[in-house]
């Protein structure tokens, strides 16, 4: 269950990041004030319920975690910008580059001082083509990771290169996808935020490589759909788990 939910809540979180772009097509607006994803119950070794909030007027947005208050995801805006979330006790802030978010500073339960911190670099098509993340260590932030990603033309994520602190390749993903609506792709009702979307359409399985090309894992998922081609249920097997994670989507 711990998986999954961290899996959902990184869906949600890599929405955020990538682009903000507006639209003014009114099939459009009537997209996002109907296909808006209200609520998530996720079952399997358990069951986990996240309940979607919006407030059309800040633009602000919020999970709760099984009705709790005290476990919940917020995002708030300033002039239709996103600029801190907050989730499990941390706070997320969000710094910006000719429109774009070009670094997130990590904040631990409620502490002063930056944590950890990622940073973003866009291809030619303003999508996010490497991340480089740095982690407190000593009074210092210490590079520990690259992420180099690549995508398929509808802008899909296709694969992950992972790089340690000395830029040797650790491991790689590949990544598919089906071609329906994923169902974050509405998360916000006036921008769209391409790093919570997470992309266009909904990942069928995600197989993890070593350095050597060995293959390590593979992640497989499922989907039943709406009228609208966006999904109404998932199901994900993970290796070496006996129980298969289970989505129901619910919308707005």
């Amino acid at each position: 269950m711990l998986k999954k939910l961290k899996s959902l809540c990184w869906i949600i979180t890599l929405f955020i990041i990538l682009t903000s772009c507006g639209s003014d097509d009114s099939d459009e607006v009537n997209s996002i004030i109907y296909n808006r994803v209200s609520k998530a119950i996720l079952s399997g070794n358990g069951t986990t319920t996240l309940n979607f909030y919006y407030n059309y007027e800040t633009y602000n947005c919020y999970m709760i975690k099984d009705g709790s208050p005290s476990n919940y995801i917020n995002y708030y805006y300033e002039n239709d910008i996103l600029k801190t979330s907050y989730r499990n006790n941390n706070s997320y802030e969000y710094i910006y580059e000719a429109g774009k978010i070009a670094e997130i500073n990590i904040y631990y339960l409620s502490q002063n001082y930056i944590s950890e911190k990622e940073i973003y670099t866009y291809n030619s098509n303003n999508l996010i083509a490497e991340i480089n993340r740095y982690i407190l260590n000593n009074g210092n932030l210490d590079f520990t990771q690259k992420i180099i990603l690549e995508y398929d033309n509808l802008g899909n994520n296709i694969k992950k290169t992972y790089f340690n602190a000395n830029l040797t390749i650790t491991s790689y993903e590949i990544i598919t996808y089906d071609d329906k609506n994923n169902p974050f792709k509405n998360f916000e009702p006036k921008i769209s935020i391409q790093h919570l979307r997470p992309f266009g359409n909904n990942i069928t399985s995600v197989k993890s490589y070593n350095n050597n090309d060995e293959l390590l894992a593979e992640t497989t998922s499922t989907y039943e759909y709406n009228s609208d081609n966006y999904p109404v249920k998932s199901t994900t097997i993970y290796p070496n788990n006996p129980y298969p994670s289970v989505i129901d989507y619910f919308y707005e």
